[in-house]
């Protein structure tokens, strides 16, 4: 015999219920025997058909085309790992930083705009505030954009 699921003993206790109080709910007797009262739903109606979902491109064509360059440049200036460029950090890079930032007119692209460094020294140049950075300026870890060369900014 096939098991019921919540039951009722009256059809105003199904009515009352949570599922009862939908517009659209419907009261009956217990079709596998167990004796007592079901609220019975309607099928919901078939959703619109969507449009598939289509992948949202993660960076411009442009972009995606400077990115491939760069690793081709980076492989060829630097085609075993270096040590980080930062004075006293005894440790191997992993990131290549660029001085002069996009934001301030620099390319990803330039050869003399690429510096190795090592993560931590990487992650303190790049989320430090730029008051706490004054000896990243004076020894070429980072360029304000008033002072990049002429054809750079």
């Amino acid at each position: 015999m096939r098991r019921c699921g919540k039951r009722y003993t009256a059809p105003e206790d199904a009515w009352r219920s949570k599922a009862g109080q939908r517009p659209d709910a419907e009261v009956t007797d217990c079709r596998a025997g167990c004796g007592g009262f079901h609220v019975v739903k309607p099928p919901m109606p078939p959703r619109a058909r969507r449009r598939p979902r289509v992948a949202v491109q993660q960076v411009s064509v442009r972009r995606a085309r400077e990115n491939r360059v760069r690793k081709a440049m980076i492989a060829i200036l630097y085609p075993e790992r270096p040590r980080c460029v930062r004075p006293g950090c005894p440790r191997m890079a992993d990131d290549i930083h660029e001085p002069l930032t996009r934001a301030r007119g620099g390319s990803i692209t330039d050869e003399g705009n690429q510096k190795p460094l090592c993560r931590p020294c990487h992650d303190e140049i790049t989320f430090k505030p730029e008051s706490e950075l004054g000896w990243a300026y004076d020894i070429g870890l980072l360029i304000h954009s008033w002072d990049a060369p002429r054809g750079a900014a």
